[in-house]
């Protein structure tokens, strides 16, 4: 216990040491404002829901080729620049929610096509029509570059 103890005191003493705690010490507020908000984060659960897209992202990588990865940043970028020239948010909500169901694994629960016919089926559903109709044009505006 001692010689920790002098092991502290010798590491506080050395003048280097001395002005980085001088300065930790004068951050002290910063640094417990950035902890409340990181404790923030962590309990509403935006972590969780970065964590996951992170998680994505590296699964993507290692699917799309870099012209892929081209074509769909383009595409994002047309996206948002069509959205906020419109000043409507329904885009942003629309990914906010892939994201969410994405990351939360939301997506993968209650199956609901399960074979051919099940998929046919679901082909009835307007969202799943208008869904389509974008996801096809979308990809028609990658095919082209």
């Amino acid at each position: 216990m001692t010689s920790n103890m002098d092991r502290v005191i010798q590491q506080v003493t050395n003048k280097d040491n001395m002005d980085a705690l001088v300065n930790v010490i004068d951050l002290l507020p910063s640094i417990s404002n950035g902890l409340d908000m990181l404790e923030e984060l962590w309990k509403s659960g935006i972590i969780n829901s970065l964590l996951g897209i992170v998680y994505l992202l590296a699964s993507a990588k290692d699917i799309l080729n870099d012209e892929m990865v081209n074509s769909l940043g383009t595409t994002a970028n047309s996206i948002l620049g069509l959205s906020s020239l419109t000043g409507s948010s329904t885009i942003m909500d629309a990914l906010g929610e892939i994201t969410e169901g994405v990351s939360s694994g939301e997506f993968a629960k209650n199956r609901k096509v399960t074979g051919t016919w099940s998929l046919l089926k679901q082909l009835k559903d307007p969202e799943v029509q208008r869904g389509l109709t974008i996801l096809i044009n979308a990809l028609k505006v990658m095919g082209k570059q």
